[in-house]
């Protein structure tokens, strides 16, 4: 995990063989957010196609309510 004033970044580690990073950045225009995922095996690949639906639906509902208090 690592924060600055320009950035925020959680980290995490799996025992599957997940690991992934969640940046995001205020500009001048608004936030940045990015969702890096290093799949390391056939069973983190899986685990993280069923996942992803429900984690776009949820960085989009936290960005627009977000968004709404700014």
């Amino acid at each position: 995990t690592h924060s600055s004033a320009e950035y925020i970044r959680l980290h995490g580690d799996s025992r599957l063989g997940l690991t992934g990073q969640l940046i995001a950045r205020v500009t001048g225009d608004g936030v940045v957010f990015a969702t890096v995922a290093q799949l390391s095996n056939p069973p983190a690949r899986s685990v993280w196609a069923r996942v992803l639906p429900s984690h776009l639906t949820i960085v989009r509902s936290l960005l627009q309510d977000a968004a709404e208090r700014v």
